[in-house]
């Protein structure tokens, strides 16, 4: 299989703008890193599951996975970082408009109308290992709860719970 990417730095003028907000903060900010807890059922995807690589790998945060099978190991607090797909439709139009739909080479569009497929655009690395490709990572959660008949229903319970969990370690 070859390779057909290569690793670059996204450049976000908007990102820019808050990093520079943030550096010119007169008054720090009363949290620190300890004090977050990403509490998660391990859905959190897409940009959820960037920023909760970015908080983990960069500053530590806890994380606290609910659910699961007792017996199972501890869920994956995030799945699928990244924040770019293309979908098939949008690769049969710019195949179209380079006039290349007809190709023997390229790939047909789907028979039936409404159907299409979307792809991961970039791949997101980790900040630890620059080689892992974050999108198919297991990344298991520091601590572990269970749903019950309260805090299925309250969800300031489930916070409170994670709150003491941590507190514990």
């Amino acid at each position: 299989m070859g390779n057909y990417s290569n690793k670059y730095v996204v450049s976000d003028s908007s990102l820019n703008e808050i990093i520079q907000f943030n550096q010119n903060l007169t008054t720090p900010l009363p949290w620190k890193p300890e004090d977050y807890i990403i509490l998660t059922n391990g859905l959190c995807g897409s940009a959820c599951a960037f920023i909760a690589e970015h908080a983990v790998e960069y500053n530590n945060v806890s994380t606290v996975a609910v659910g699961g099978i007792a017996s199972n190991p501890l869920l994956s607090y995030a799945s699928f970082p990244g924040g770019a797909v293309v979908n098939s439709t949008q690769i049969f139009d710019s195949l179209e408009k380079l006039g290349l739909l007809n190709n023997t080479l390229m790939p047909k569009p789907f028979p039936l109308t409404g159907t299409y497929v979307k792809f991961p655009m970039n791949e997101v690395y980790s900040k630890i290992n620059s080689d892992e490709i974050l999108e198919f990572s297991y990344r298991p959660a520091k601590f572990r709860l269970f749903y019950d008949e309260k805090n299925v229903r309250d969800i300031s319970i489930l916070w409170s719970q994670a709150a003491v969990l941590i507190g514990s370690k």
